[in-house]
């Protein structure tokens, strides 16, 4: 499994698009994020965004939200900026996994663009509400270690073993209806 890290600070969703532009048949799906990255605790998420976990086109549902103002506010919208996790398989084995973090703002040139490109394949984008980077972090290290201390810091100090854990966490735990439906395609 590889996993392809964040450019923190800098946020070009151009090579997510790429990828499902030209690669689509290997999009298993993805999982958005949206937390205070200092504090990598999960922000008060409206109803709405989380309803859309049973959406089926819940892409195409975050778009709408988008036209109808929701993501509107900048950084003091608790939606305004996150994760995106892009789970990538191998056509000819799908059981080889690779994941994608792509820092997103949800404005036009960044989180809208790349999920107009999801809605377009009808690629689940799946919002995580379950466990937090906070919660994930409490849950795999001892607090009082210099290890929780660092990683508690902020993702930037996350390593990319941390972030394989992470993903695969995500995918055993939220993604098993969407690794069902890529497998029967």
């Amino acid at each position: 499994m590889s996993v392809v890290s964040p450019q923190l600070g800098s946020v070009d969703c151009s090579r997510v698009i790429a990828l499902l532009e030209h690669y689509f048949e290997n999009i298993v799906g993805s999982f958005w994020i949206m937390s205070d990255f200092d504090t990598l605790e999960m922000r008060n998420l409206p109803d709405w965004w989380l309803g859309i976990i049973s959406e089926k086109k819940s892409a195409q549902a975050i778009l709408n939200g988008f036209k109808e103002g929701k993501f509107e506010g900048g950084h003091n919208n608790p939606l305004y900026y996150g994760i995106c996790i892009v789970v990538i398989a191998n056509k000819e084995n799908p059981a080889a996994f690779s994941y994608l973090i792509q820092e997103v703002r949800m404005d036009k040139g960044e989180g809208i663009a790349l999920l107009q490109s999801m809605a377009k394949g009808n690629v689940t984008a799946r919002p995580v509400e379950a466990l937090s980077p906070a919660l994930f972090l409490s849950s795999r290290f001892d607090k009082t270690t210099k290890t929780y201390k660092f990683l508690k810091q902020g993702i930037s100090h996350w390593s990319i073993y941390v972030w394989e854990d992470y993903c695969s966490y995500l995918l055993a735990s939220e993604g098993r209806k969407m690794l069902t439906n890529y497998w029967r395609k």
